[in-house]
């Protein structure tokens, strides 16, 4: 409940930045980023079931492109102003060799977005997997707005 009444908070002020995206750590936290879009109506996806369904019969080198155009797509085409993001571990397939934070900022120019990081976050980094994992990355936070 801590993290729908901040997040309400900081939606106003959100709207006003550049990128106009925030990242509510979900680790230990359960469904915050699902509940709120269930409070407020505002559309929630699991990104994971849209793209796999997406990628079936599209040869691996051509992945990456289909993945971004159809986010970018599918997300800018949505009327509402807010959409809830969640479950988007597939986009950390190495294979698809494609920077999430990097797309997600990306659409985030035009619509605002409220995603889960169900990784760890330490020293200022999001984490994703564990270290000899072949998904596992690392990604500055320093610029990202999170939620703890």
């Amino acid at each position: 409940m801590q993290f729908i009444i901040e997040l309400k908070n900081i939606i106003p002020d959100l709207k006003k930045r550049y990128f106009k995206q925030v990242f509510i750590h979900e680790r230990e936290s359960g469904n915050t980023v699902k509940n709120y879009s269930l409070e407020y109506d505002i559309p929630y996806l699991n990104l994971n079931m849209e793209l796999a369904k997406l990628l079936q019969g599209v040869q691996i080198n051509r992945r990456p492109y289909k993945i971004a155009d159809y986010l970018n797509q599918r997300l800018n085409a949505m009327p509402e102003e807010i959409i809830c993001l969640d479950y988007y571990e597939l986009l950390f397939e190495s294979s698809l060799q494609i920077n999430p934070f990097d797309l997600f900022e990306k659409i985030s120019k035009n619509k605002t977005l409220i995603i889960a990081w169900r990784g760890n976050i330490h020293d200022s980094h999001f984490i994703h997997a564990e270290p000899g994992h072949p998904e596992y990355r690392i990604y500055p936070t320093e610029d990202a707005l999170v939620i703890n």
